[in-house]
This record gives C-alpha cells, structure tokens and sequence, in this order.
C-alpha cells in the first residue's frame, strides 16, 4: 500500500469522525427483508465507508500514544500541548505504522 491510499483511507475516517449522526448502528429493517436498506449505489456507498471507517479506526486506536495524538491532531485538528516538532516526527511514523496495519485490516 503507498501513502496515497492511506491519505485517503484517513480521509473516509475523517469525514466518519466528522459526521454528526444519531445512527446507533442498528438497522432500519428487520433482517430477513431482501432489501436489506439498500436502495440506491449512494446507500451502499454510504455502508462501505462506513464499514473501512471502523476499520480505519480499529487500526489508529492500535497505534502507539504518539502517532495516535500525531493523527487526531493532524487528520481531526485536535489540540495538543505537545510542541509541533514532535507531532511531525510522530506523524510520519503514523503513517507508516498505519500503512501496515491497514492492510492486515484488509484494506488495500
């Protein structure tokens, strides 16, 4: 996997993180209904990205506490009291650290 798909494997998270939703992760129909709420390619869109977010997030969340604060701060603009220098040292391990943990998540 080269850094582009991981630039925009944290791009889906981004916007997942970003989006104000009630969703508590159930469905809206009952299961056993062949539809099963796919109406259109945009709802199925909408189920993957939210299905690599998760999988994005499960590979952060194994990250170690520096390139973990490195991500929040850079992809989700968070605050830090850590100095800028360290969160771009941090940044770039992230992002090789990320680049083999999202492939043994099967994203590819």
């Amino acid at each position: 996997m080269d850094l582009g798909r991981v630039a925009y494997y944290l791009d889906v998270w981004r916007d997942y993180m970003k989006s104000h939703t009630t969703k508590l992760g159930f469905k809206s129909t009952a299961t056993g209904f062949l539809s099963g709420s796919i109406n259109s390619f945009e709802d199925l869109e909408e189920i993957v990205d939210a299905d690599t977010a998760r999988a994005v997030d499960s590979a952060i969340d194994d990250l170690p506490p520096m390139p973990k604060t490195a991500i929040y701060v850079r992809i989700l603009g968070e605050k830090t009291f850590v100095d800028e220098s360290s969160i771009d040292r941090a940044y770039g391990l992230a992002l090789s650290l990320l680049e083999k943990k999202l492939t043994l998540k099967n994203l590819y």
